[in-house]
């Protein structure tokens, strides 16, 4: 089956995330891998890789310090493996978004609720 990683550290996110994937197109299609930090990802990743048709990442998973880009290691690991899919960041900061793009995530989202939204219109238009 083909698989969708989430990288944030909000439980809260992750669990409406589930949700909206449960009751959305792509239920039943794609299963949802979920990590809360780094290291997480970066073996959901490493385990995954031939699977993932995207990765959507917070840019910030450091509450002390929500302006500063964390994820850079997962974003490192995802690109050293020449991953082809949408790296999608989620970040309601505009300069962390265009960080991460410019680090190689190649779309961005101020919502992290909009992020199913893209993944639909991306991933669908793929198997249409």
């Amino acid at each position: 089956m083909k698989k969708i990683l989430i990288v944030d550290d909000d439980e809260a996110v992750l669990q409406f995330l589930s949700i909206f994937f449960a009751e959305g197109e792509l239920s039943g299609t794609y299963q949802l891998l979920q990590a809360v930090n780094c290291k997480d990802a970066i073996e959901l990743f490493k385990k995954n890789q031939n699977d993932i048709v995207a990765v959507c990442l917070d840019a910030s998973l450091i509450r002390s310090n929500p302006r500063k880009v964390d994820t850079y290691p997962v974003l490192n690991e995802v690109k050293l493996h020449n991953f082809k899919g949408p790296i999608i960041t989620m970040s309601s900061d505009p300069f962390l978004q265009m960080e991460m793009c410019k680090a190689g995530c190649t779309h961005s989202v101020k919502m992290k609720t909009d992020v199913m939204d893209i993944l639909e219109e991306l991933l669908l238009k793929k198997v249409a």
